[in-house]
């Protein structure tokens, strides 16, 4: 059994929480986003075999400058253009209360 499925089956509602790299130093965001739909698409294929879920959480730009989501409506696009029903929103109302 995989790693992953070993995770799965020690929760019944198995997460996994990505955390998108600070920007700060990026040249090209949009080179960055593309990437980043890449490795999601990619970490969601992977996890949908185990029945697992991918949660993507934007974080203000105040208490982490240059985190690359800090909007809500920017992950939601984001999310729709990864287009996998096991990819979700964590929405976290302290983070969006701030923006």
């Amino acid at each position: 059994m995989s790693a992953l499925g070993r995770a799965a089956r020690s929760d019944s509602d198995a997460l996994v929480r990505q955390a998108a790299a600070n920007s700060l130093n990026l040249i090209d965001r949009e080179a960055a986003r593309r990437t980043l739909i890449d490795n999601l698409r990619y970490a969601a294929e992977r996890l949908a075999e185990e029945n697992i879920v991918l949660v993507v959480e934007a974080i203000n730009s105040f208490d982490m400058p240059g985190f690359f989501l800090n909007r809500s409506g920017e992950t939601i696009a984001l999310l729709d253009e990864v287009g996998s029903p096991n990819i979700k929103l964590q929405y976290d109302i302290y983070h969006m209360q701030r923006m």
